[in-house]
């Protein structure tokens, strides 16, 4: 037998055997929602935010939720999205998962481009989300809002904004359930001395949080 009628015959037997055997078949991967996790990047460094905990706390944002079919919903914020200027479509996986790049809302970065991802949840009419700006940039140190979160505020601004416009709600308060949690916020506490000032509990913050502290330091 000549070989290359050998190597033929040979190919034909394993197709055969692969076709008569399903448990030879290499598995199929399942289907997932995409990765939102956030990048590792430094507690000073802005940039993403996403419902999935992972990085700097101030990372943090809760998932949305909204009401009505699963489809319309979807629809709904593609139309709002792509109604931006400069906005460009990456993936639609109609009623899954949007995935669109737009300009960033940081005033610091001119020309900085951010891609939002957004996976609807099969379940419940819950949808989670990540803003990814193409590179990180330095936080700015402080914020003067009282509730404001330092670090990926343009981010968060942007996520505020298109709930809004959408009509949906957040999933869970960032101080109702701790995964959501961000830990830098603005207190709020007035510089103004007054008995109201020192009865109010001191904290020390940082980039990694606050916290209260008692007594002299």
């Amino acid at each position: 037998m000549r070989p290359d009628a050998f190597l033929t015959r040979r190919a034909c037997c394993t197709t055969a055997l692969a076709l008569a055997l399903p448990w030879a078949q290499p598995p199929a991967l399942a289907a997932g929602p995409p990765p939102l996790a956030c990048p590792r990047w430094k507690p000073t460094e802005s940039g993403c935010v996403s419902t999935v905990p992972s990085g700097a706390p101030n990372q943090n944002v809760s998932p949305l939720r909204y009401s009505g079919e699963r489809e319309r919903a979807y629809s709904r914020l593609r139309a709002c999205l792509l109604a931006k200027p400069g906005a460009e479509l990456i993936s639609d996986e109609v009623p899954a998962a949007l995935k669109v790049r737009l300009p960033s809302l940081e005033p610091s970065q001119p020309g900085l481009q951010e891609e939002l991802s957004f996976f609807f949840l099969a379940d419940e009419p819950v949808v989670t989300v990540r803003i990814l700006a193409e590179r990180s940039y330095p936080s700015q140190p402080f914020c003067v809002q009282p509730g404001c979160i330092v670090g990926n505020a343009a981010q968060r601004r942007r996520l505020e904004a298109i709930r809004d416009e959408v009509g949906w709600n957040v999933a869970n308060e960032p101080t109702a359930v701790g995964k959501w949690v961000p830990l830098f916020f603005n207190q709020g506490i007035s510089l103004d001395p007054g008995e109201e000032a020192e009865a109010r509990p001191r904290q020390r913050c940082t980039f990694y949080g606050c916290k209260e502290v008692g007594g002299s330091d």
